[in-house]
């Protein structure tokens, strides 16, 4: 590995956002003869995260049966000036040649630290659009994929009908357009529907 490595996860801690209803941040640490053991409670959809297919569908694969592959290898990252509540649709990339299989979209819309229901998400018809293009993973520095009010999860059911991973709650201000290699593996949860990431980009 060569080049600047860029950490495009929130630190997660007690002031880091989650979705409401969701288990939020909390540890516990103790030390016995110097030796220092912690644990930790929260959802597993917390900072920088993966869903798995089962998130949305029953049945379907959970994060421990998504091969690392993944989450491992070149991507695009691609930077929008988007207004709150944006849908995005595939007229938002007709002058960008996507042309690799793994695409982040920095939206500038989510704060991590402060919870806000405006940030910008996927119509549906753009996961089609990513789907045509061969992409099998996108990245996003929002909590969610669909909006905050869009409970059926339309967008992440499409994901999860056309092979397509997602990467939730990426820090991406530091990141310029352009290209590098991703690496975000999950812990291997078995039969869980998520998983946290340490998400970081690399230069090539």
């Amino acid at each position: 590995m060569s080049g600047k490595i860029y950490d495009i996860s929130p630190a997660v801690a007690t002031d880091l956002a989650v979705y409401p209803g969701d288990l939020p941040y909390s540890s516990h640490s103790a030390t016995d003869s110097g030796v220092m053991v912690s644990d930790i409670h929260t959802t597993l959809h917390i900072g920088a995260h993966v869903d798995a297919p089962l998130h949305c569908m029953a049945n379907a694969a959970s994060i421990d049966q998504v091969e690392p592959s993944y989450f491992v290898g070149s991507c695009q990252v691609i930077k929008l000036r988007l207004k709150p509540k944006y849908k995005l649709t595939p007229s938002d990339f007709k002058d960008i040649a996507i042309t690799e299989k793994r695409i982040l979209i920095a939206t500038g819309t989510f704060e991590p630290t402060k919870w806000s229901d405006d940030y910008a998400a996927f119509h549906p018809e753009c996961i089609d659009f990513f789907h045509t293009k061969g992409v099998f993973l996108i990245g996003i520095d929002t909590p969610s994929v669909d909006p905050a009010a869009a409970h059926h999860l339309p967008a992440h059911k499409r994901m999860a009908e056309q092979g397509i991973i997602g990467l939730e709650n990426l820090y991406l201000n530091e990141v310029e357009q352009g290209y590098y290699l991703l690496i975000a593996l999950p812990l291997k949860l078995r039969g869980l529907e998520a998983s946290p990431v340490r998400a970081i980009l690399t230069e090539v």
